[in-house]
């Protein structure tokens, strides 16, 4: 097994990725391509948090909490469902966690404007007012960074994807509302996937006028594809594998024209 230090993974993010310490960065991290990395988990995150000292620095911390009937509580660690860099940063000094009781974010910038104009105004996980739609329509140069061989199934995706959809109104999602199982909280909503025709006819009133099996899976190849030809994708090996990165607006654009060109973009019979 190859060993990785916090002085390569910082000389990677500032020269091989050029980002700046003044930069908005969205992080999925994994570990399977660091191999053994310096300090672990809290030495890549120190890292992250030394090469964006004066910028922001953001990690998803998703408990999907409500969608499996549990309590959410923003202080609490959850199962690493995100990976153990993501879980590592929630209750650390300087970070403030959104409280989505499923798809929460940890943000961490020592500027209260941008603090301020990234924070969620609504309870809906993806679109207006979320944190995802907020750094598409106020910072759509920022950037999402996949590191550590996360998410290898395919050369990119991330949870951006899901306010394209929704800004997009792909048909083969809808919006559903969770309730907070101790009652004491506002609804939240989520875009979510359907699962069945009965799924879709109760919710739509009808079946759907594509021809489609249920239930419903994702498939980013395509899309994918798509951000390399258009140049829009950075790729710089690191580890065992590669960093991809790309900005939060060529992301959700990239999928929406998709959407425009191809009823069917994003799934697994994506023709």
């Amino acid at each position: 097994m190859i060993d990785t230090s916090k002085i390569e993974l910082r000389n990677h993010l500032k020269f091989d990725l050029r980002i700046n310490s003044s930069d908005v960065v969205f992080v999925f991290s994994g570990l399977r391509d660091f191999g053994k990395f310096e300090n672990g988990p809290a030495g890549i995150l120190e890292v992250l948090q030394d090469v964006l000292e004066d910028g922001v620095l953001m990690v998803p911390t998703f408990s999907y909490s409500w969608a499996n009937g549990e309590a959410f509580d923003p202080f609490a660690l959850n199962a690493p469902l995100m990976g153990a860099v993501a879980n590592s940063s929630i209750g650390l000094d300087g970070f403030q966690r959104t409280n989505h009781p499923n798809f929460s974010v940890n943000i961490l910038t020592k500027n209260s404007e941008d603090l301020n104009s990234i924070m969620p105004t609504s309870r809906d996980a993806f679109g207006s007012g979320s944190v995802f739609s907020n750094l598409y329509l106020r910072y759509p140069n920022s950037k999402i960074l996949l590191l550590g061989g996360v998410f290898p199934d395919c050369v990119y995706r991330s949870t951006f994807i899901h306010t394209a959809q929704q800004i997009g109104q792909a048909w083969y999602r809808y919006i559903k509302t969770f309730k907070d199982p101790s009652l004491q909280s506002p609804d939240a909503t989520q875009l979510v996937r359907y699962l069945s025709n009965a799924e879709f006819e109760s919710v739509n009133g009808s079946l759907p006028g594509v021809n489609h099996e249920f239930p419903i899976i994702e498939n980013y190849n395509q899309y994918s594809l798509d951000l390399i030809e258009m140049g829009l994708l950075t790729r710089r090996k690191f580890g065992y594998g590669h960093s991809r990165m790309v900005s939060v607006g060529d992301s959700i654009e990239c999928f929406r024209t998709g959407l425009k060109r191809q009823l069917n973009y994003g799934l697994i019979h994506h023709a």
